[in-house]
Protein backbone atom coordinates (compact mmCIF):
# COMPACT_ATOMS: atom_id res chain seq x y z
CA UNK A 1 0.00 0.00 0.00
CA UNK A 2 1.53 3.75 -0.90
CA UNK A 3 1.03 6.03 1.99
CA UNK A 4 0.85 9.26 1.07
CA UNK A 5 3.30 11.65 2.10
CA UNK A 6 0.97 13.81 4.32
CA UNK A 7 -0.38 11.07 6.18
CA UNK A 8 3.00 9.62 6.50
CA UNK A 9 3.73 13.09 8.09
CA UNK A 10 0.64 12.76 10.53
CA UNK A 11 1.49 9.25 11.38
CA UNK A 12 5.22 10.35 12.89
CA UNK A 13 4.49 13.14 13.83
CA UNK A 14 2.38 10.97 16.66
CA UNK A 15 5.07 8.20 16.97
CA UNK A 16 4.11 6.21 14.48
CA UNK A 17 6.42 3.40 13.23
CA UNK A 18 6.68 1.76 10.04
CA UNK A 19 9.03 -0.91 11.15
CA UNK A 20 6.73 -1.76 14.18
CA UNK A 21 3.53 -1.11 12.30
CA UNK A 22 5.00 -4.00 9.24
CA UNK A 23 5.35 -6.25 12.34
CA UNK A 24 1.68 -6.03 13.60
CA UNK A 25 -0.03 -4.93 10.70
CA UNK A 26 -1.26 -8.62 10.02
CA UNK A 27 -2.51 -8.85 13.38
CA UNK A 28 -4.43 -5.15 13.69
CA UNK A 29 -5.76 -5.97 10.14
CA UNK A 30 -7.48 -9.25 11.61
CA UNK A 31 -8.42 -7.47 14.40
CA UNK A 32 -10.32 -5.44 12.48
CA UNK A 33 -11.68 -7.88 10.63
CA UNK A 34 -13.53 -9.59 13.96
CA UNK A 35 -15.01 -6.12 15.00
CA UNK A 36 -16.39 -5.48 11.73
CA UNK A 37 -17.56 -8.68 10.91
CA UNK A 38 -20.97 -8.73 12.18
CA UNK A 39 -21.74 -5.30 10.04
CA UNK A 40 -22.67 -5.22 6.69
CA UNK A 41 -20.63 -3.55 5.06
CA UNK A 42 -18.46 -3.97 2.06
CA UNK A 43 -14.61 -4.28 3.52
CA UNK A 44 -12.22 -5.19 1.52
CA UNK A 45 -8.76 -5.83 2.16
CA UNK A 46 -7.78 -2.05 1.23
CA UNK A 47 -9.99 -0.58 3.56
CA UNK A 48 -9.08 -2.52 6.04
CA UNK A 49 -5.22 -1.77 5.38
CA UNK A 50 -5.52 1.41 5.41
CA UNK A 51 -7.81 1.78 9.17
CA UNK A 52 -5.34 -0.76 10.58
CA UNK A 53 -2.08 2.36 9.86
CA UNK A 54 -4.02 4.30 12.85
CA UNK A 55 -5.19 1.09 14.68
CA UNK A 56 -5.45 2.46 18.46
CA UNK A 57 -4.06 5.67 17.86
CA UNK A 58 -4.40 9.13 19.17
CA UNK A 59 -3.28 11.80 16.69
CA UNK A 60 -2.82 15.23 17.91
CA UNK A 61 -5.92 18.02 16.32
CA UNK A 62 -4.15 21.02 18.04
CA UNK A 63 -3.52 21.69 21.76
CA UNK A 64 -6.75 20.20 23.25
CA UNK A 65 -8.45 17.76 20.39
CA UNK A 66 -7.60 14.43 19.55
CA UNK A 67 -8.69 11.97 16.50
CA UNK A 68 -8.73 8.47 18.64
CA UNK A 69 -9.32 5.33 16.19
CA UNK A 70 -10.47 3.57 19.70
CA UNK A 71 -11.08 -0.20 17.99
CA UNK A 72 -12.34 -1.38 21.38
CA UNK A 73 -15.72 0.88 20.63
CA UNK A 74 -16.34 -0.74 17.36
CA UNK A 75 -18.00 -3.51 19.09
CA UNK A 76 -19.89 -1.44 21.44
CA UNK A 77 -22.05 -0.26 17.82
CA UNK A 78 -25.42 -2.67 16.86
CA UNK A 79 -25.95 -3.17 13.27
CA UNK A 80 -29.44 -1.11 13.85
CA UNK A 81 -27.66 1.97 15.56
CA UNK A 82 -25.63 1.97 12.53
CA UNK A 83 -28.13 1.83 10.51
CA UNK A 84 -29.73 4.67 11.93
CA UNK A 85 -26.54 6.87 11.19
CA UNK A 86 -26.53 6.04 7.70
CA UNK A 87 -29.77 7.23 6.72
CA UNK A 88 -28.95 10.27 8.79
CA UNK A 89 -25.63 10.52 6.33
CA UNK A 90 -27.58 10.03 3.18
CA UNK A 91 -25.99 7.08 2.60
CA UNK A 92 -27.24 2.84 3.11
CA UNK A 93 -24.43 1.65 5.18
CA UNK A 94 -21.58 3.20 7.51
CA UNK A 95 -19.34 2.01 10.13
CA UNK A 96 -17.30 3.70 12.71
CA UNK A 97 -13.65 5.29 12.57
CA UNK A 98 -12.96 7.33 15.00
CA UNK A 99 -14.09 10.09 18.15
CA UNK A 100 -12.72 13.68 18.07
CA UNK A 101 -12.37 14.74 21.81
CA UNK A 102 -13.36 16.87 23.31
CA UNK A 103 -16.35 17.54 21.09
CA UNK A 104 -18.31 14.26 20.71
CA UNK A 105 -17.98 13.93 17.56
CA UNK A 106 -17.99 10.76 15.84
CA UNK A 107 -16.23 9.86 12.68
CA UNK A 108 -17.61 7.54 9.93
CA UNK A 109 -16.51 5.66 6.89
CA UNK A 110 -19.47 5.37 4.24
CA UNK A 111 -20.23 2.40 1.62
CA UNK A 112 -18.48 4.89 -0.70
CA UNK A 113 -15.40 5.41 1.93
CA UNK A 114 -16.16 9.25 2.56
CA UNK A 115 -15.66 10.36 5.87
CA UNK A 116 -18.03 12.02 7.80
CA UNK A 117 -18.84 12.98 11.66
CA UNK A 118 -21.61 13.85 13.32
CA UNK A 119 -22.82 14.69 16.96
CA UNK A 120 -26.92 15.53 17.35
CA UNK A 121 -28.28 17.26 14.44
CA UNK A 122 -25.05 18.45 13.01
CA UNK A 123 -23.49 16.19 9.82
CA UNK A 124 -19.58 17.10 8.76
CA UNK A 125 -17.99 15.58 5.29
CA UNK A 126 -14.27 15.46 5.66
CA UNK A 127 -13.45 13.42 2.66
CA UNK A 128 -13.78 11.15 -0.14
CA UNK A 129 -11.71 8.54 0.85
CA UNK A 130 -9.94 7.57 4.57
CA UNK A 131 -6.63 9.59 3.84
CA UNK A 132 -8.09 12.94 2.41
CA UNK A 133 -10.79 12.58 5.12
CA UNK A 134 -8.26 11.94 8.15
CA UNK A 135 -5.94 14.66 6.79
CA UNK A 136 -8.90 16.99 6.75
CA UNK A 137 -9.56 16.55 10.18
CA UNK A 138 -6.42 16.87 11.29
CA UNK A 139 -5.71 19.95 9.44
CA UNK A 140 -9.50 21.49 10.69
CA UNK A 141 -10.72 21.29 7.00
CA UNK A 142 -14.08 20.85 6.88
CA UNK A 143 -15.26 20.04 3.06
CA UNK A 144 -19.07 20.65 3.95
CA UNK A 145 -21.42 21.04 7.08
CA UNK A 146 -24.94 20.68 7.54
CA UNK A 147 -27.84 20.91 10.31
CA UNK A 148 -30.03 17.93 10.15
CA UNK A 149 -33.67 17.34 11.85
CA UNK A 150 -33.75 14.32 13.67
Amino acid sequence: MNIPTAIKKILVHNHWDEFNFQIMRDYYADKLKQSYSKFDYPLNEGIISKIALFYNMKLELNQSDILYFDVKKIKKYRPEAMQKVALKLGGNKVIYLADIHPGYLIVWLDEQEQVWADYDNLVYYYGSDIFSGIQNIVSGNILDAKKISI
